[in-house]
């Protein structure tokens, strides 16, 4: 999970579509003591994309929650931010509706990569 989430993440925060990644790995935040990571981290998109058409288009990733399984996952905040609200709620947490939390799994980096390059690609052109 740490390698691939970790390349993941560079990828996404490269990619012009992404206005940021909230990733440990990516900003030396890590607390002192602990070497690595997990495959668990969020992102945000910018504007100019559609989120439903992104989570509809991957195959390699589910909706889903999880702590840290075997396979790929991920939330939209949308989604999130649409349950009632209760305390300690995502409203609560100002989670960006454009954010999606992403869980890697165990699936092959390249095979994850293509399958976020290739949602994105379909949410972008949909949103214009």
């Amino acid at each position: 999970h740490q390698v691939s989430g970790l390349e993941i993440a560079r990828r996404l925060r490269d990619h012009p579509i992404v206005e940021r990644v909230c990733h440990p790995g990516l900003a030396n935040l890590l607390p002192a003591g602990l070497t690595g990571t997990s495959g668990l981290f969020s992102f945000v998109f910018r504007d100019g994309i559609d989120i439903r058409t992104f989570a509809d288009r991957l195959k390699l990733f589910k909706l889903g929650v999880s702590w840290g399984g075997h396979e790929s996952l991920i939330v939209p905040g949308e989604v999130v931010l649409q349950q009632k609200a209760q305390p300690n709620s995502a409203m609560a947490f100002g989670v960006h509706p454009r954010s999606v939390r992403l869980h890697v799994g165990l699936e092959g980096t390249e095979a994850l990569w293509s399958d976020l390059e290739t949602a994105i690609d379909a949410a972008s052109e949909e949103k214009t």
